[in-house]
């Protein structure tokens, strides 16, 4: 998984934590004029199995879990 930007954009890449190393994930912190702004992308195959299911509720977990670590 891949997030291209053009070289004038300043941006910082954010671990994903490693209980989440099985999810197809990218984050990225965009920076415009002092003003950041985080881009999540992810993956999630389609299918509706008790595998995709757990997959499904770690991914919703590992959003949760970017969506609350800043950078200063």
């Amino acid at each position: 998984m891949a997030i291209f930007l053009k070289d004038i954009i300043s941006a910082v890449t954010i671990d994903i934590p490693v209980q989440f190393n099985h999810i197809e994930v990218v984050c990225v912190d965009l920076f415009f004029s002092g003003v950041v702004c985080r881009v999540i992308c992810f993956y999630r195959s389609p299918g509706f199995s008790d595998t995709d299911v757990s997959y499904m509720i770690d991914l919703v977990k590992c959003l949760q879990k970017l969506c609350s670590i800043l950078r200063s």
